[in-house]
């Protein structure tokens, strides 16, 4: 996804996901995860009964689990939607490409990430399936001129709704598509996860 010059001075996204997370779907894809938090709570609310000391780690803990509900809402709100192809189906892989400039020019590239099995209006993955990701850009390790990296998830994750996977789909143009299958000619197989640059510095356009 390419951003307009004034989307990247004020790092708002070009194409917003606008999608309410379905909590209980994405448990689905993390619950190991999910488990382990709430044990954690469960544990420290134990020991405070204990402990009077411990409900500050319950607080603590209570604290942790706000912030993360709100930056997995948030991610799907405010990220942008990223167009992504299967590539692999063992191990499950997918390409995802976008433009991290966050100023006048260009730089694109290629992240292939490690995806969760899941269906597409009943439909399972199959290499070549488009699917739409939704990505924040991370200012750690950025320049002046581009972000540092992004992180994008499958808008599958945050929602079973076809038709809203679908409505993501729709709103990735065509020639994001084509950015995309052009610049994965470059990335060497066996696809690997990892995030690919296309140029080795960033270009001015």
């Amino acid at each position: 996804m390419r951003l307009n010059n004034k989307e990247k001075m004020t790092g708002v996204a070009s194409n917003p996901g606008f999608i309410k997370v379905d909590i209980l779907h994405w448990v689905k894809f993390y619950p190991v995860q999910t488990i382990g938090r709430f044990g954690s709570i469960l544990a420290s609310a134990f020991f405070a009964n204990l402990f009077p000391i411990c409900y500050i780690y319950l607080i603590v803990m209570f604290y942790l689990e706000r912030s993360y509900w709100r930056w997995v809402k948030g991610h799907f709100i405010y990220g942008c939607i990223n167009p992504a192809v299967i590539v692999t189906l063992n191990p499950l892989l997918a390409a995802v490409s976008t433009d991290l400039t966050n100023r006048d020019g260009y730089y694109p590239v290629i992240k292939i990430i490690k995806v969760k099995p899941f269906t597409i209006d009943g439909q399972p993955l199959g290499i070549g399936t488009k699917i739409p990701t939704v990505a924040l850009y991370s200012r750690k390790h950025a320049t002046e001129y581009r972000w540092g990296g992004f992180n994008p998830i499958p808008v599958a994750y945050a929602t079973s709704d076809a038709s809203e996977i679908q409505r993501c789909l729709d709103s990735i143009e065509d020639s994001d598509w084509q950015e995309l299958f052009e610049h994965l000619k470059e990335i060497p197989e066996p696809y690997k996860a990892g995030l690919y640059k296309l140029f080795d510095e960033f270009e001015q356009i």
